[in-house]
């Protein structure tokens, strides 16, 4: 049950109304629907991707953590 607050719109093409709902839905399982009658869905989110860091950073953290000399070159070729 979800009880914050949501931000959905209209599915209907010509409207595309959005709303912000507060609260549990009123019905368990199902969206509220639009003025026009239209089902309404969460807006999508596309997933925020990141850079982790580089195979020279991964080695040398992994020798630092080690306390031993590491066997494996630098990730330019050194």
């Amino acid at each position: 049950m979800n009880i914050g607050t949501e931000h959905l719109v209209c599915t209907n093409p010509d409207c595309r109304t959005e709303y912000f709902v507060e609260g549990p839905p009123a019905i368990h399982g199902q969206n509220p629907r639009c003025h026009c009658g239209a089902d309404t869905r969460k807006i999508y989110h596309a997933p925020e991707l990141r850079v982790l860091g580089t195979q020279a950073d991964y080695l040398r953290r992994m020798n630092l953590n080690s306390g031993q000399p590491s066997k494996f070159r630098d990730a330019g070729g050194n």
